[in-house]
């Protein structure tokens, strides 16, 4: 019996290493949350080592994080404060604590050998297996022995305020230490009359602080947890000292010591047991699955051709585990679902699939705030529809706000099908006014306004992390106070690589009857001990008839030390900078960059046209940064070769 323990669960496998190298075989496996993770493995056929290895191989880490909201993709890439989404009655807050797309994704890829075999019954396991889930309405113990098996371990693990609840059969589950955390009563009633027990202490790490929203967290799921019963004579107890790590402790160092943790505690509680009999594991039989057939419930005929065929399971004769389990892995990015489950059945070697899929929720909302002390303060407003008139069409449409730009878009989006994934269709239409600064030395001129409106169709795709690409036809209309009306037609592209603070790249170009337009930006994450560096780099070019608005800003949305943000335009840029940054003491971080670049505006690149244009500029600049639920609060003081000094007070990320 492995009981739940998030994390320190990982104790459990140390445990099964125990049993593996002494020759024991259970009758029948019960888990709870984790110890259902651990035991739905074990069940499936693989030794402790082999769970080891698995474990390792898994971002599991990467899961949980903190606060920090996801837009529907209409709605990308503004900066979000607060994300609501549609709930069964109103709109509610997105808790973001773990992205369910991809803890589905994961628990189908660690699941499929057993939910293989198991063919919708647990005991044709190679070792039979229940978990236990809670009912959340009820707060009954719910023994799960049949259905899809990494939908019942998923329920089983549902921690309150983590993973959102798994309905299952008409209930809502909930993690199943909420009911019976340790499951000997569950067990004893399915026959067991003699059991190995493996526990996790949970005393208090000495001295907690309980400032720590992660050490109160791990606190309140104590607190929901059913303690264990009072073993039996007969019984074998493995106690692991998991002390002093947490429930939400996925990181490497854990898992290298709740390990041995839990290897320890099953060598000294087996050397002190009565005789147990060796009963090994057999192998696993070499088997070929013939699919007989695939479906997917309740969805349009088109999805269901979409999801069967980015699975393999429309076109294959044969089901490949391997193959399966990496487009498991690769189905997290279909942000149109949270999760799939397979539901696998059949005899022999004919197996089937029910396939089900949890839809994202319908309806969005957001805002977001940034405040910068040269440009003043920015607000935007947003709203998705990620089923637009019961159809695959996304409609978002959002309103920004500022003391110089003003705009208002919306945007369209439509998931065709082309063969084995979604070919994304993309409309959109943009309105902006925006007044642009001018400067001359410390005088700052009348700003310059304009007026534009950009119509765009064509193919892209606007994930969270990873690539994102536009390309297509796109119509720009615009008003400037010197130059007057202007319209230009063409082709505009672009195209990103973001993963997170490691590593940023973009590219944008457009060709038009008016005006060519090219940029770039490049920057990697470097960590040198404590101290991590930013280097990254600028490139801009654009032709004489390039619109006013979208020249180039030394320095972008981070301006350049010393100069007030946009302070120097022009048609061309080229900028080299490098960051430095290190946590001092909690949220705090001291950070310094330094720059060195130029823009211009004649007929060559970076050629003087102008008072400034060409001139390079170095700068250096620096400050704290403290991170808020506000995002990062930027407070520096910088100054330039030209002995120009700035503050820079930003809050949020600009937009």
């Amino acid at each position: 019996m492995l009981s739940g323990g998030g994390a320190k669960g990982f104790a459990h496998i140390g445990v099964i290493e125990v049993l593996d190298s002494l020759g024991i075989r259970p009758d029948l496996v019960v888990g709870t949350s984790m110890g259902a993770i651990v035991g739905a493995l074990y069940a499936s056929g693989y030794s402790g080592r082999e769970i080891d290895s698995l474990t390792r191989a898994l971002p599991l880490g990467a899961l949980f994080r903190g606060y920090e909201p996801r837009l529907p993709e209409s709605l990308r890439p503004l900066p979000p404060l607060a994300v609501l989404e549609e709930g069964r009655h109103r709109l509610v807050l997105e808790t973001s604590a773990v992205r369910e797309e991809r803890v589905s994704a994961l628990i189908n890829a660690l699941m499929l050998r057993g939910n293989l075999a198991a063919r919708g019954d647990f005991d044709s396991l190679p070792i039979p297996f229940r978990a236990i889930a809670t009912d959340l309405n009820t707060r009954e113990e719910v023994v799960l022995g049949s259905g899809d098996l990494a939908q019942a371990v998923r329920a089983s693990f549902s921690l309150p305020l983590v993973f959102r609840p798994v309905v299952l059969d008409g209930r809502t589950l909930t993690d199943g230490g909420m009911a019976e955390n340790v499951p000997v009563a569950a067990a004893r009633r399915l026959g067991a009359r003699r059991m190995i027990v493996s526990l996790l202490e949970a005393s208090d790490a000495p001295d907690p602080d309980y400032g720590d929203p992660a050490t109160m967290l791990g606190k309140l799921l104590d607190f929901l947890v059913v303690g264990a019963p009072q073993a039996q004579p007969g019984d074998v107890v493995v106690q692991s000292d998991v002390r002093p790590y947490t429930t939400l402790d996925f990181g490497a160092n854990a898992l290298d010591a709740l390990v041995v943790r839990g290897r320890d505690a099953a060598r000294l509680a087996f050397a002190s047991a009565r005789c147990l009999s060796p009963a090994p594991l057999a192998p696993r039989p070499s088997r070929s699955d013939r699919l007989a057939g695939a479906a997917v419930a309740g969805v349009a005929p088109s999805e269901q051709t979409v999801i069967l065929r980015a699975l393999r399971l429309s076109t294959a004769d044969t089901v490949d585990e391997a193959d399966l389990r990496r487009r498991l892995l690769g189905f997290a990015r279909f942000e149109q679902y949270r999760a799939l489950w397979l539901r696998p059945a059949g005899r022999d070697d004919a197996l089937a699939f029910d396939l089900a899929v949890s839809k994202a929720p319908r309806r969005a909302a957001a805002f977001g705030v940034s405040y910068d002390n040269t440009m003043g303060g920015r607000l935007w407003f947003g709203a998705a529809d990620r089923r637009f008139l019961d159809s695959p069409l996304e409609l978002g449409a959002r309103l920004a706000l500022g003391q110089y730009r003003q705009d208002l878009g919306v945007s369209l989006l439509y998931a065709f099908p082309i063969n084995y994934r979604y070919s994304p269709l993309v409309f959109s239409a943009d309105g902006a006014i925006e007044n642009i600064r001018e400067f001359v030395g410390e005088t700052e001129l009348p700003s310059i306004t304009t007026r534009e409106l950009r119509l765009f169709a064509g193919t892209g795709r606007n994930p969270e992390r990873g690539w994102r690409f536009r390309l297509g036809p796109e119509l720009l209309i615009w008003h400037e106070d010197v130059r007057g009306d202007r319209t230009a037609f063409g082709g505009h592209g672009s195209l990103g690589l973001d993963r997170g603070p490691g590593l940023l790249l973009r590219l944008d170009g457009a060709v038009t009857t008016d005006y060519q337009r090219a940029a770039a930006e490049a920057a990697v994450g470097l960590r040198i001990g404590s101290v991590v560096l930013h280097p990254r780099v600028r490139f801009g070019w654009g032709s004489d008839g390039t619109p006013l608005q979208a020249t180039f800003p030394l320095g972008g949305d981070e301006g350049f030390p010393g100069l007030r943000l946009t302070e120097r335009r022009g048609l061309q840029e080229l900028l080299f900078g490098l960051s430095a940054r290190r946590q001092v003491v909690g949220l705090v971080a001291l950070r310094a960059e330094a720059m060195v670049g130029a823009v211009g505006s004649g007929s060559g690149f970076l050629s003087r046209g102008g008072v400034y244009d060409g001139e390079w500029l170095e700068g250096i600049r620096g400050g704290v940064e403290i991170r808020t639920l506000l995002g990062p609060i930027r407070l520096e003081e910088g100054v330039n070769s030209r002995g120009d000094w700035a503050a820079f007070v930003r809050t949020g990320t600009w937009f």
